[in-house]
């Protein structure tokens, strides 16, 4: 019987996890992009068709200097979101598209820019995953639009989306060390 995956805080090394998936250590970056290509490849043929599923690829990096003995580590996160979903607008009873998965992580970087006591991490799965990488560091999010006149509002949602982001500002953490 197949477990479902959960998304847990690790707060000793400040970053987001996942529960009930694979883990392997990788030393290059062939092995990253041929575990990228075995992703994309197992979702095309599990799930050609499906606008509900995410892929999170994660990756943990830790590195020491010999010279200081300082240790240093981080996470990088990729996330591909599910397309955007038709609803019916009720201003004009046509049908809009949205991505659901948008609005929260809009919320959170707007909370944490606006440097509000409550941030709505629990808003969704993916921002309790994010939570301590839009805390700090560096932040770089990838919108892909796509072409033709059907996919129209889909993509000028994503590029308000952008532009929102593109606004604020996230005060800096200080560096993961040990």
């Amino acid at each position: 019987m197949n477990r479902i995956p959960d998304i847990k805080p690790d707060d000793k090394l400040k970053r987001g996890y996942i529960t009930e998936v694979n883990t392997m250590k990788i030393k290059d970056p062939e092995e990253v992009q041929s575990l990228l290509n075995t992703v994309i490849e197992r979702r095309d043929n599990t799930h050609p068709s499906s606008n509900d599923r995410h892929i999170v690829f994660q990756i943990n990096i830790s590195g020491r200097n010999n010279l200081t003995n300082e240790s240093r580590y981080g996470t990088i996160n990729i996330i591909e979101l599910p397309s955007s979903d038709r609803i019916a607008s009720e201003s004009t009873k046509e049908p809009i598209l949205i991505n659901p998965n948008l609005l929260p992580i809009s919320n959170v970087i707007c909370a944490l820019a606006n440097q509000d006591k409550t941030v709505p991490y629990r808003a969704s799965k993916i921002t309790q995953l994010l939570q301590y990488s839009l805390v700090g560091g560096r932040v770089m999010v990838l919108l892909t639009l796509a072409p033709g006149a059907k996919h129209y509002m889909g993509s000028l949602n994503v590029l308000k989306f952008a532009s929102k982001l593109s606004a604020l500002e996230v005060k800096k953490q200080t560096k993961n060390t040990k």
